[in-house]
């Protein structure tokens, strides 16, 4: 049965904090972003003291704004509108995991994450894969940015894309396309279950170990294995898009010089919901005490309670 656990403000600050921890989820992996639409790539005029400011011809600048992808990484830390400590807790977990908390209001507890180009995937679906390709000449092709040097920032290295995509061969043959606008360095394929583009209260994190790849040798006009520590996939799998990375891809790789190497990982994701996380633990006669949330105001007669 459940029961209220009184005492819990008489407990030593050190290990109410440690109690707070307790109840936050691990922490976040690499997660996958959404290309849904166009409209990421935007114009931006230089300024004279910006790197590359060439005048007349040189003045603009295009972006592939990943803050215009949508709210994917996103979590529900029920936590910060429990009391001010264990808000203090959260925050300062949240901050670490680069989730934005500026102007956060105690009742607000749905956080989202900006794109990190470090660790996070762009995943493109089947479906959106053309315009994806397109956008960036599209948009070079308009007044604004027609016959003018443009520098480029496409913010973007690691892309994902499902198994189906290497099961065809005219999407496969264009990704090496990708390299013109932006880095194309990793691409992931999702392997099994996709990710549902639909769900916008959740997030989908890439398995975080350390599965095989096949690297392109640039050299050789091929491509190795490199087996890694753990398994993510079946092995048939891997024949599958190792095959047809091998058929589809060395010809267009070829033509970007300044792609030296392409990491092909197939991979899995899972779905990190962003439901509510309670703090429960077990009593030594098996009963499961909980700390709820508290009412608004509570909030100071706690604390005050704590601080004695």
């Amino acid at each position: 049965m459940a029961a209220s656990f009184t005492i819990f403000a008489a407990l030593a600050p050190e290990l109410r904090n440690k109690i707070w921890r307790a109840a936050l989820p691990d922490d976040v992996g690499p997660s996958l972003f959404f290309y849904r639409h166009t409209g990421c790539w935007c114009a931006r005029r230089l300024k004279t003291s910006d790197p590359g400011y060439i005048p007349e011809t040189g003045e603009m600048a295009m972006d592939f704004r990943t803050d215009l992808l949508g709210s994917d990484s996103r979590l529900e830390i029920p936590l910060v509108s429990v009391n001010r400590e264990a808000r203090s807790i959260a925050i300062g977990w949240l901050d670490k995991q680069g989730f934005d908390t500026k102007n956060l209001h105690h009742h607000h507890h749905i956080m989202a994450r900006s794109f990190n180009c470090d660790s996070d995937a762009l995943y493109i679906s089947d479906e959106k894969w053309r315009d994806f390709v397109n956008e960036p000449s599209h948009r070079m092709s308009r007044r604004d940015l027609r016959n003018r040097n443009v520098q480029v920032h496409p913010n973007v290295t690691r892309f994902a894309v499902s198994e189906s995509f290497f099961t065809r061969a005219d999407l496969l043959k264009t990704l090496p396309d990708v390299e013109t606008w932006m880095d194309l360095r990793v691409v992931f394929v999702v392997v099994g279950a996709q990710p549902d583009v639909r769900l916008t209260t959740v997030r989908w994190e890439l398995e975080g170990v350390d599965g095989g790849a096949f690297i392109w040798d640039r050299e050789r006009q091929d491509f190795g294995f490199r087996k890694g520590t753990e398994t993510l996939v079946d092995a048939d799998a891997y024949t599958r898009i190792g095959d047809a990375a091998r058929a589809h891809l060395p010809e267009g790789l070829l033509q970007h010089h300044n792609l030296k190497t392409l990491e092909i990982r197939p991979w899995s994701v899972y779905y990190s919901g962003s439901g509510s996380y309670i703090l429960t633990f077990s009593t030594s006669f098996g009963n499961m005490m909980r700390i709820g949330s508290f009412a608004e105001d509570e909030f100071d007669e706690y604390d005050a309670e704590c601080a004695t």
